[in-house]
């Protein structure tokens, strides 16, 4: 697996995966729950957030902060977008998809 950049805020219990190691201007998010889901102008995922990553993982914010090992990706076809996700922690690994219809999709500004 090749890897996003990764990076947990303990104090916050937040857990961020993205695509870039610069910037990349955010068109929106689209919000499910305690996932964020960035996109960008052009309609590519740009990064994931997930607000109480602990409670999320069922782990604790020590072990969170030694994972270094995540992949997300979004893929369109036709009418439809998959987001996929993939995180290694210790020696569990959390896979998750996603799958919307484009026209079911409202992205908050």
């Amino acid at each position: 697996m090749v890897n996003d950049n990764v990076e947990y805020n303990a104090e916050e219990d937040i857990f961020y995966i993205y695509k870039k190691s610069e910037p990349i201007p955010i068109k929106g998010s689209l919000i499910l729950d305690n996932l964020s889901f960035d996109i960008s102008p052009s309609g590519d995922l740009v990064g994931m957030q997930i607000d109480g990553a602990s409670e999320f993982f069922s782990t604790s914010p020590k072990i969170l902060e030694g994972i270094n090992k995540a992949k997300i990706n979004i893929v369109t076809k036709g009418q439809t977008i998959m987001i996929t996700w993939t995180v290694e922690l210790e020696n569990k690994v959390f896979n998750n998809k996603f799958v919307f219809p484009k026209e079911k999709i409202a992205l908050s500004c």
